[in-house]
């Protein structure tokens, strides 16, 4: 599918922002190479497997420590019992 600039103005437009000629046709060359991905799925016969064995290789599960729970409970305005605690939006029916 070749996407023009025209299409392009006029989907900015529906998402109400404003773009520029330079980034209308980069754009259009963005979305003609998803459409042209989209068109290829379609060659796809059902059944195939889309991931090989190579892409599901497994990492070894280990569990790490990224940051102290002090240390991420530093900025949260209410801590009750190490944990966040936020107000009460809804009430009971």
């Amino acid at each position: 599918m070749n996407v023009q600039k025209p299409d392009m103005f006029k989907l900015a437009s529906l998402a109400n922002i404003t773009i520029t000629q330079e980034e209308a046709a980069l754009f259009s060359n963005y979305f003609d190479e998803l459409f042209g991905f989209f068109d290829g799925i379609g060659t796809i016969e059902p059944g195939t497997p889309i991931l090989s064995d190579e892409m599901l290789a497994l990492r070894k599960d280990a569990a790490i420590s990224v940051c102290d729970r002090a240390e991420l409970l530093a900025n949260a305005k209410a801590v009750e019992d190490g944990c966040v605690t936020v107000p009460k939006v809804m009430e009971e029916l």
